[in-house]
């Protein structure tokens, strides 16, 4: 009998909830990287696991005390997805086990108080990271993704040659299996194609270092721009934050206050400042997608997130562009009134010219009628001279005679 098989009679959004419930099990308990993984592998990873005959009840404890950091209604609802997968392969344990185990769980809401980071502060954080993580975080940032979301791109995901450059998030990527399309900087898309060369290398260099350290075959995805576990980009965040002498925990729960999540808040609260309704639309938050992101076209969206691009700006001081885009409008506007002013003066010089072509021509019609007459009075003053002096007389005044 298939260990998951009861997966089938399931939705399809709580059947993606329950598979990623199991990968954050069996990475607490077994130490596995789960990241991605395919049911099918997962399958066989929950029989041996049950074939084991383990310690349920202090696995259980285990995975409590690993997730305890996530949002209380999350490891609720994944106690929850662990306790139906053991019980429909035979496996009952306690109930007042079972209600021990949730009273443990504090707290109705998430506790830690996230700090969303300053541009200078994230700047100073990817300084700290090689190219893999300084590409992986500024797209994830200015796309406004979440960080499996990021994780799961694949190379024909992207479109650079688009300005914004665009990314597809298909439904399987997203939390809530709808798909949207969202966008990337132009610093970010500057360091993906910086990356795109050497991604191939790193993949296979990772594949050798984990079966070196734990004897593990790695199959690398060939297709993944960021074929980046969550272990490692977790741990990539961590050590990037505390050399830029960042890292502060939260008293209360003992987490970081800065974590990859905070990229999408920061995104939120950078671009919402601007347009709410389009933010969110572009981030896909739940609530909004129905509401927003169909009510805007894509073509809507890239134009919104272009000319609000520069609040994203990380390795640019955004000042300093936000000033030179004010700069630019400005210039604009005076050459706009320059070109306006400048074709007011060309329409009065036109205007001009035919007035003063217009005079001349009366003036050329005096001048004809003046010319006229002086050759009448010369012609009547040649009839008075005697016949022989009348020649001379017309050649002085400059009548040509035949």
């Amino acid at each position: 009998m298939s260990s998951l098989k009861y997966l089938g009679n399931l939705s399809p959004s709580a059947h993606k909830s329950y598979l990623v419930a199991l990968r954050a099990y069996f990475r607490a308990v077994r130490g596995v990287d789960t990241e991605g993984m395919p049911e099918s592998e997962l399958e066989r990873l929950l029989d041996d696991y049950l074939a084991s005959k383990p310690d349920f009840q202090s696995d259980l404890q285990t995975f409590l005390a690993k997730v305890q950091g996530n949002a209380p209604l999350t490891v609720g609802v994944w106690l929850s997805v662990v306790k139906t997968t053991l019980l429909e392969n035979d496996v009952e344990l306690p109930t007042r086990f079972w209600k021990g185990l949730k009273r443990r769980i504090k707290g109705n809401r998430a506790r830690t108080v996230d700090r969303i980071p300053s541009n200078k502060e994230l700047k100073n954080i990817l300084l700290e990271m090689p190219l893999a993580g300084k590409a992986l975080f500024l797209v994830q940032g200015t796309a406004g993704m979440r960080p499996t979301e990021s994780r799961m791109l694949k190379v024909a995901d992207i479109d650079l040659a688009k300005d914004p450059a665009q990314i597809t998030l298909r439904g399987e990527y997203t939390k809530n299996g709808n798909p949207r399309t969202t966008f990337m900087s132009h610093e970010a898309k500057e360091f993906v194609e910086k990356w795109l060369p050497q991604r191939q290398a790193y993949a296979e260099q990772s594949a050798v270092k984990a079966k070196k350290s734990f004897g593990v075959e790695k199959v690398s995805d060939n297709s993944l721009l960021f074929p980046i576990s969550r272990n490692v980009a977790d741990e990539m965040w961590a050590n990037a934050v505390k050399k830029a002498g960042l890292y502060e925990k939260d008293p209360s729960t003992g987490r970081a206050t800065l974590h990859p999540h905070s990229l999408r808040k920061w995104f939120r609260t950078r671009m919402g400042a601007v347009n709410v309704d389009k933010t969110e639309a572009i981030t896909g938050h739940d609530g909004y997608l129905t509401k927003a992101y169909r009510r805007y076209t894509v073509e809507e969206l890239a134009e919104f997130y272009k000319q609000n691009e520069h609040a994203l700006a990380v390795f640019s001081d955004e000042s300093r562009v936000t000033n030179m885009k004010n700069e630019l409008d400005e210039r604009d506007k005076l050459i706009g009134g320059t070109l306006l002013r400048m074709q007011a003066k060309s329409n009065d010089q036109e205007e001009t010219i035919q007035r003063l072509s217009s005079r001349l021509t009366e003036i050329e019609k005096f001048a004809l009628a003046d010319a006229v007459e002086q050759v009448d009075s010369i012609l009547e003053r040649a009839k008075k001279l005697p016949k022989a002096e009348r020649r001379k007389f017309l050649e002085d005044n400059g009548l040509a005679v035949d």
